[in-house]
């Protein structure tokens, strides 16, 4: 029987990644995402549709922004863990998680934890596990900036 192919999405989102454990990590990561900018699609997996085009630049960078000041308020501890990539010096693929939505290492539910979002710079398709429950926070804090 032969095995069926994946995507190069799938291939992204079920292969193995590296966490961004240190704050000083999170800043050289953003520092890179911001100087190439292009070609990003930000899946926000509590928004029912898949992203069919990549943000452009100045939409990126805002995201990038908004982004970051949300985990710094969110996620107020000398510890990151909160994103995950495939390249840790360039990468093309990214799941974020929200701070105050990771479930825990023992997870005695079974069922994975969702991101919060994806980031990639191939083309999304929809994923398995269920999205996080809406985050008010979140929304409030991104009509502010």
């Amino acid at each position: 029987m032969s095995e069926v192919q994946k995507s190069p999405y799938q291939a992204l989102s079920e292969g193995r990644l590296l966490g961004v454990l240190k704050w000083p990590h999170f800043e050289t990561l953003w520092a890179y995402l911001g100087t190439h900018p292009e070609g990003w699609y930000v899946w926000d997996l509590q928004k029912p549709d898949v992203p069919e085009q990549a943000l452009g630049v100045e939409q990126f960078q805002s995201f990038l922004e908004v982004s970051e000041a949300y985990l710094r308020d969110r996620h107020r501890v000398e510890h990151f863990g909160v994103i995950y990539t495939d390249n840790l010096e360039a990468p093309s693929f990214m799941k974020i998680y929200d701070p105050k939505n990771m479930g825990s290492a023992c997870n005695t539910s079974g069922e994975p934890v969702a991101p919060r979002w994806v980031l990639s710079l191939v083309k999304p398709r929809q994923i398995t596990a269920a999205p996080p429950p809406p985050n008010k926070g979140f929304r409030r804090f991104f009509q502010r900036a």
